[in-house]
């Protein structure tokens, strides 16, 4: 697909340089990608609990998931596994030959026992098997304090964003699938929706067959209070947080930073939700020091929140992978503006 999306990008080049019309050449893309998510739910069991979903609804919601992937040649999909609906989702993505790429916002075992063992042992086994055909499983913050607002929608955006840098690696389209209930104007779904639809990308809802009970868990944009920025360089001089500030306002900050420094100057950037932010400075630093001089990049979770706030507005191109730890990397981006080339 690599490949196929660079030989789409030259032609669409030359129609523009042409003023040829290139909507024949959608008829080639790669398959498409999606963020998807949902409603949580006790799954099928076999119990009469009426809040879990039975057997025969769970088959039809399954074959309207199909359809829709189908329908619009999806094949990437990025979110959680959360019991219910995430989980639906991923089985049916995994089952038409798709790859499925989680996107969890604590680490494996707390986010197991909380949003999947939580609501019955019927999606523990069904979770497992999902995250074993995975190709990709990442942990936002692995050790911080979890279950909270900011933390989830933070994930959310950031498997958003992955979505949209695939997609446009690919030369292809984005999309979102959500399964919703009726009450959904209460739930962490709905903002990701919302954040979707700022993003300007469309949304698939299918709705959920059964009835949630009210979970009182509506949140709201992260506040600048909440996301933690740091932007960090490899000769010393202690720049603070880039807090409050907007993501794309930390980027432009960044960049101009970059213009006005030495050539020898690396510059790293890096976001979070870490309430003491050391952790968030600490990566910028290494992602500085680790960066060829003169040059500015950012980890990926911070290129994943631009590309879902910023739009077009920024370049991100793939500069290669950072340690941060024995066992732990990151990849990271080279930023620049769009009208502007990248260090």
């Amino acid at each position: 697909y690599i490949a196929q999306a660079s030989t789409l990008k030259q032609l669409k080049m030359i129609c523009s340089t042409r003023a040829d019309i290139q909507d024949w050449l959608n008829a080639f893309a790669p398959p498409a990608c999606m963020h998807f998510a949902g409603h949580t739910y006790a799954m099928a069991s076999g119990s009469a609990d009426p809040h879990e979903m039975s057997g025969n609804d769970e088959a039809r919601l399954k074959a309207e998931i199909s359809n829709t992937l189908q329908k619009h040649d999806i094949a990437f999909g990025y979110g959680a596994l959360s019991a219910g609906s995430d989980i639906l989702i991923a089985e049916c993505l995994l089952e038409e030959g798709g790859e499925l790429n989680v996107v969890l916002p604590v680490d494996v075992d707390r986010f197991k026992a909380r949003s999947v063992i939580a609501f019955g042992d019927a999606g523990n086994d069904r979770f497992d098997d999902c995250l074993s055909e995975a190709r990709t499983v990442k942990v936002v913050e692995a050790d911080s304090e979890w279950p909270r607002r900011s933390l989830n929608q933070y994930a959310a955006k950031i498997a958003m964003g992955h979505a949209i840098m695939q997609a446009d690696l690919l030369s292809t389209k984005t999309t979102q699938m959500l399964i919703l209930s009726g009450n959904r104007s209460e739930s962490y779904t709905d903002d990701h929706l919302e954040d979707w639809k700022r993003a300007g990308f469309e949304t698939h809802v299918l709705d959920l067959p059964i009835e949630r009970p009210s979970a009182n868990t509506k949140s709201s944009t992260i506040s600048q209070s909440e996301l933690k920025i740091a932007l960090q360089t490899n000769d010393g001089p202690q720049i603070d947080f880039l807090n409050p500030v907007s993501v794309s306002d930390a980027a432009s900050t960044a960049i101009d930073v970059r213009k006005s420094s030495p050539r020898s100057r690396a510059i790293g950037l890096h976001s979070g939700t870490d309430d003491g932010g050391h952790a968030i400075q600490d990566v910028a630093r290494t992602l500085a020091e680790s960066a060829v001089p003169g040059s500015l990049i950012v980890s990926e979770d911070f290129a994943a929140l631009l590309a879902v706030e910023a739009g077009q507005a920024f370049t991100l191109n793939f500069a290669g992978r950072v340690g941060l730890g024995t066992d732990t990397e990151q990849a990271v981006y080279s930023l620049g503006k769009t009208s502007e080339s990248v260090a």
